[in-house]
């Protein structure tokens, strides 16, 4: 059984990026939370994860971007780590994620950089497991926004595929 407090995953955000919706001077260019969650689609798309050089351990980069056009507030989910051969790496299973004080703005990126605990880790997969995003108060704006989670309904799926392979 895997043991979590065994684990230490390194998750650092390092950028935030100026996404279409920093450049736009604030327009809103993802598409409605609410039809995201209608259709099943995830709030946050993540990019492939991209191995980089670190005297310490396997470190890898991968991008997130606000697809829905409400700011998120964190991002929650879980790495997976594989070997040359493709193999998951068991011990390397564990919860990395994003939060920060300046949310994601609708249609914007950052980019995390995640470490492997494990040498023989070659590539990754990140499982997005949930979103914590805002959206303006129903008392009107004078009341600032409420926060709301996404949870992703196929989260417990994707993890066991990768975890199989």
């Amino acid at each position: 059984m895997l043991r979590k407090s065994a684990l230490a995953i390194l998750a650092i955000v390092v950028i935030l990026a100026a996404g279409p919706a920093c450049q736009g001077g604030g327009k809103n260019t993802g598409l409605p939370v609410e039809d995201l969650i209608a259709a099943g689609q995830p709030l946050v798309v993540a990019g492939p994860m991209v191995k980089g050089a670190s005297p310490i351990a396997p470190t890898f980069t991968m991008s997130l971007t606000n697809a829905s056009n409400a700011p998120i507030a964190a991002v929650g989910g879980t790495v997976i780590f594989f070997d040359a051969e493709g193999k998951a790496l068991l011990d390397t299973v564990a919860d990395a994620g994003y939060a920060e004080v300046a949310p994601i703005p609708p249609g914007g990126k950052i980019e995390m950089r995640i470490m492997a605990q494990n040498e023989k880790a070659v590539s990754g997969k990140w499982i997005l497991k949930d979103a914590l995003y805002e959206k303006t108060n129903p008392m009107g704006r004078e009341y600032g926004t409420l926060p709301y989670k996404w949870s992703n309904p196929g989260y417990g799926d994707a993890l066991q595929a990768e975890r199989a392979k």
